[in-house]
């Protein structure tokens, strides 16, 4: 099983409570890692690995990222 979702554990969602790339309307759960792995868990899933691919996508800009951050 692969699942790609936002991740609510990240600094930015800490910060502000939201995610500006999701819709709310949309979104009725938003996740963190650590939730996924406690469900998965829970459902007898074994956790192969975990990864977090931004850098290596199309939508990787860090340097805007970080300024539009602060």
């Amino acid at each position: 099983m692969f699942l790609a979702t936002p991740n609510t554990n990240c600094i930015y969602y800490k910060l502000f409570n939201t995610l500006p790339m999701l819709g709310g309307a949309y979104n009725f759960l938003l996740p963190s890692d650590i939730m996924l792995r406690q469900i998965l868990t829970n459902f007898g899933f074994m956790i192969k690995g975990v990864e977090y691919p931004y850098l290596n996508t199309p939508y990787a800009h860090p340097v805007k990222d970080a300024i539009l951050f602060f």
